[in-house]
C-alpha cells in the first residue's frame, strides 16, 4: 500500500543522497558552505564532514529501501525521523540565535534550521496518515535483538551527546581515557559533529523498534547499519 512516508520516503532518498555524495566528495566545499561560512576547512573538519556523510548515504538507503516496508514499518521510520529532524532543527534554531556569528555563520545556520524543519514538517505530516494500523505485533525474537538493543543504547547516548553537547565528543575521551588533542576542535567541526548526531540518534530510534519489525525487515535494516559501520571504519583507516 502506497502510504504518506511512501511518498516523503521517494523524494527523501534523492535529498539525502544528492547531500551525503556532495558532503563525501566535496568537503572542504561542503563544511564551509553547510556550516559556518566564515570559517575555512581544516582537517578535522573534512574528516567529521565525511563521517557524517556515510550516515545520510545509509539513511538514504534506508529510506529507499522502506518504501518496500508495510505501512506499520514505514510509519514507525517515519515517526524515527520526525524526532531526530525536529531534534536537529531545534538545536540549529538555537545555534543561530546565538552570538557573536558572522553574516555568513548566520545565514548558513539558518539555512540548515530551514531544511531540516521542512524535512521534520514532511515526516510529521507522513505520520499523520489515517490509514495506517499502528499496532504491530511482535514477532518471534530473532538473533539480531540483542545487536538492536546495543545499538540503541549506545546510538541514543552518543546521538544524543554529539547533538546537544558536541564539545563533549572531545572533552570526555581526554577527561576518562587520558587522550590528547592537537588543537581545540572549530566551529564548523561542532556543528558537523551535532548534526552527525542527529543521524545516530535517529538510526538508534529505529534500531529500539526494529524488534518488531518483520525478519525481512530486520535484516535489511541490519545490513544498512552494517554497510554504515564498514564505510566508517575504511574512511578512517584511510585517514590513519
Amino acid at each position: 500500500m502506497t502510504t504518506r512516508a511512501s511518498k516523503v520516503f521517494a523524494i527523501h532518498r534523492f535529498i539525502a543522497f544528492a547531500t551525503g555524495a556532495t558532503m563525501l566528495f566535496f568537503a572542504e566545499e561542503a563544511t564551509t558552505g553547510f556550516s559556518t561560512g566564515s570559517n575555512p576547512a581544516t582537517f578535522h573538519d573534512t574528516v567529521v564532514c565525511r563521517s557524517c556523510s556515510a550516515s545520510i548515504l545509509c539513511l538514504s538507503l534506508l529510506v529507499h529501501t522502506a518504501i518496500r516496508f508495510s505501512p506499520a514499518e514505514k510509519d514507525t521510520i517515519a515517526r524515527c525521523m520526525l524526532v531526530s529532524f525536529l531534534a536537529v532543527a531545534a538545536v540549529f534554531a538555537r545555534l543561530s540565535d546565538t552570538g557573536p556569528l558572522s553574516e555568513a555563520d548566520r545565514i548558513a545556520l539558518v539555512s540548515s534550521t530551514a531544511a531540516f524543519a521542512g524535512l521534520a514538517m514532511a515526516y510529521a505530516w507522513a505520520c499523520w496518515d489515517p490509514r495506517i494500523v499502528r499496532n504491530m505485533e511482535s514477532p518471534a525474537p530473532s538473533a539480531l535483538s540483542p545487536a538492536f538493543g546495543f545499538h540503541n543504547a549506545v546510538g541514543f547516548a552518543s546521538g544524543s551527546l554529539s547533538l546537544l553537547y558536541p564539545a563533549g565528543f572531545y572533552e570526555l575521551p581526554q577527561k576518562y581515557l587520558s587522550l590528547s588533542m592537537d588543537a581545540s576542535p572549530t566551529t564548523n567541526e561542532l556543528v558537523l559533529v551535532s548534526m552527525w548526531g542527529g543521524f545516530i540518534l535517529n538510526f538508534s530510534l529505529v534500531a529500539g523498534r526494529a524488534p518488531r519489525f518483520s525478519l525481512r525487515s530486520q535484516r535489511i535494516f541490519a545490513q544498512i547499519m552494517v554497510i554504515q559501520f564498514i564505510g566508517l571504519t575504511l574512511l578512517y583507516a584511510f585517514y590513519w
